[in-house]
């Protein structure tokens, strides 16, 4: 279920809309017609998702954006093993943290 309400009515109703929430509902939370905020459940312990699914979980909320449309997220190429562990990933941080 998805709810769609204004910041006035989320305030007046917050507890029935977290109760909606806890029965596995999203709630929108709209401010001018706009949408500013969404309400979804916690999940206790993530389930484990492919990629394709996480990247279209970030396309829908307007975090990621496929250049086409049509483009697959399982066409896409999965990053390189440079068999170094996290020692790049340091690396670059301490580069970050340096400047």
């Amino acid at each position: 279920m998805h709810t769609r309400v204004g910041v006035r009515e989320a305030k007046t109703n917050l507890g029935r809309l977290l109760s909606d929430v806890r029965r596995g509902a999203t709630v929108t939370i709209t401010d001018h017609g706009r949408d500013v905020a969404r309400l979804v459940p916690v999940e206790e312990k993530p389930a484990k998702r492919s990629l394709d699914e996480r990247l279209r979980d970030m396309v829908e909320a307007g975090l990621l954006e496929a250049s086409d449309g049509k483009e697959t997220f399982a066409s896409m190429p999965l990053p390189i093993d440079t068999g170094l562990g996290d020692i790049a990933q340091r690396m670059l941080r301490e580069d970050r943290d340096a400047r």
